[in-house]
């Protein structure tokens, strides 16, 4: 891969409006209100990981349960026609990732999480490390589990709705910001 043209975006609520995660949630509890219990037991007993996985299991996935980030998109596609390699890197789980992945068709690859692995902060920032040296790759992100790979990153960019988020960002550790 070549320096510096790696850029690596998280899914929910930033190539997507919504949480994938919260959605499952939403939609099994919607199914049967007794699943409230079966997913009280399921924190209790599973990693988290791996209910995100149970419940995809349990539900698949629609696609036309979220919104796109238009503005993110064409901004990667420019990115793309500019000779950058994306990856869509997210803490929803592989097969939802690999959804979005397929649907869009303009990453290179695309990881999502686990049964025994979360793939949010710290393990998405050492598995990036992985494939790319410290500060030879640019970050989209949108939360605050972000900064510790918008910290290694040399390009980091935050997608927010949220103006206290946007300009506290910005302020503490000088992100660019991508307007919505």
């Amino acid at each position: 891969m070549q320096k510096n043209k790696n850029i690596f975006v998280d899914l929910d609520g930033t190539l997507i409006y919504e949480d994938c995660f919260k959605l499952q949630i939403q939609s099994f509890i919607k199914k049967n209100y007794f699943n409230f219990y079966k997913l009280v037991l399921l924190f209790i007993f599973c990693k988290r990981s791996a209910v995100k996985i149970k419940l995809f299991s349990y539900l698949g996935f629609d696609i036309n349960q979220v919104t796109f980030n238009m503005n993110l998109i064409n901004y990667l596609k420019k990115k793309k026609q500019n000779g950058y390699s994306l990856h869509l890197y997210s803490g929803s789980c592989d097969p939802i990732v690999k959804i979005i992945f397929d649907h869009l068709k303009i990453f290179d690859s695309y990881c999502g999480s686990k049964k025994n692995t979360n793939l949010t902060g710290r393990l998405k920032r050492d598995h990036i490390l992985k494939i790319c040296a410290l500060g030879n790759f640019s970050y989209i992100g949108n939360s605050l589990s972000d900064l510790y790979i918008w910290r290694v990153s040399n390009n980091p960019l935050v997608v927010s709705n949220s103006k206290i988020v946007k300009i506290g960002l910005h302020r503490l550790f000088n992100l660019n910001v991508i307007n919505d």
